[in-house]
């Protein structure tokens, strides 16, 4: 960048010199004192004005001292030889910070820091303090996932000479049931056929608006009031949640959303007197009265008192799902795919 000059007569006669350097800083020389100083723009309006070269003039002259609370500090980084340095430049040498109160060209053998004719020391680094008490070890964490799955252990039923391996916890849960009301098994709540984007999310927020394809580009539940077929998806997409390999489908390497047939061997299989939650929750999957969430308004209704499970299979334009509350004999139903509801996951 180009220096501007500027010569001005002072009142003895002698010559005074100003730098323009670009519009950021003035350099002044001053016969009177020897010194010269380094102003940069204090008022940030982008150039040098005159207020601020009759302060870099006082500075030069030694009106005022060469480092104050108006030096405006630029750090330059480690000290380095052979380098111009300037008023209230700041540099660090041997753990010392220093500001620059004479510009000078740097030299190792005469002004290198701390020599006080060009530098004085802004800061010292201290001693290293000692090592303060270690404090106590945290609690333990919880057990390493089984066979690098990315949610939850594997759950082993044997019903009529077929077995099936279920993992032990909702999608979204942080761990296995301890109640049928345990809020913290109750997990995530899915819209049938939806991936994992956040509107599983119990708290996500709403939309109105209707995905067009099989992933939205965004996390909101889509709620939907008329028309039939009340589903998040338009046109609707019966594809979505087929199988280990199917689109959208949410559950982790190897497992898929388990079929209406798979779901109601399970819920048969607690007897005919423990099909509701208590029998629910006594299997060793231990399924709990998440709720559901509402296709209307996305309100989470019925938490604690029942539960609904997606199946992936389809129905017309709906798809099954088993439920159960406290009395209610366990079923198999056809809802709309706009409804939350919980997910299990069955191993292919």
């Amino acid at each position: 960048m180009q220096n501007v000059e500027f010569i001005v007569k002072t009142k003895d006669g002698g010559n005074m010199k100003r730098f323009l350097i670009g519009l950021a800083t003035v350099i002044i020389f001053s016969p009177l004192s020897g010194n010269s100083a380094v102003m940069g723009d204090i008022n940030q309006d982008g150039k040098i004005d005159l207020m601020e070269s009759i302060y870099a003039l006082q500075v030069a002259s030694g009106i005022y001292p060469a480092i104050d609370d108006s030096c405006l500090l630029t750090g330059q980084g480690v000290w380095a030889g052979g380098q111009d340095y300037y008023l209230c430049d700041v540099v660090t040498h041997s753990n010392i910070t220093y500001a620059c109160t004479t510009a000078h060209m740097s030299d190792t053998n005469t002004n290198a820091p701390p020599d006080t004719t060009y530098w004085t020391v802004l800061s010292i680094k201290g001693d290293t303090g000692a090592t303060g008490v270690q404090g106590p070890s945290g609690p333990s964490g919880p057990v390493g996932q089984a066979k690098g799955l990315s949610i939850g252990n594997e759950v082993t039923r044997s019903i009529g000479g077929e077995t099936y391996i279920w993992l032990d916890r909702n999608l979204g849960a942080s761990r296995v049931a301890t109640a049928y009301n345990d809020t913290l098994a109750y997990g995530d709540l899915y819209q049938w056929g939806r991936g994992v984007d956040g509107h599983e999310n119990r708290t996500s927020q709403t939309t109105t608006v209707l995905s067009s394809s099989d992933a939205p580009k965004h996390d909101n539940f889509i709620i939907i009031i008329s028309p039939s077929p009340y589903d998040w998806r338009s046109p609707q997409n019966d594809n979505l949640w087929q199988g280990v390999n199917g689109i959208n489908n949410p559950c982790p390497a190897g497992f898929r959303l388990p079929t209406s047939t798979e779901w109601e061997t399970e819920h048969n299989s607690w007897g005919v007197d423990n099909q509701n939650r208590q029998g629910a929750f006594a299997s060793s999957l231990k399924l709990v009265a998440a709720g559901y969430r509402s296709r209307n308004n996305g309100t989470v209704n019925n938490a604690g008192s029942s539960g609904f499970y997606w199946s992936g299979t389809v129905n017309g334009s709906s798809s099954r799902n088993m439920d159960f509350s406290s009395s209610s004999t366990s079923s198999m139903q056809s809802n709309s795919r706009t409804f939350g509801m919980s997910v299990r996951c069955l191993k292919d």
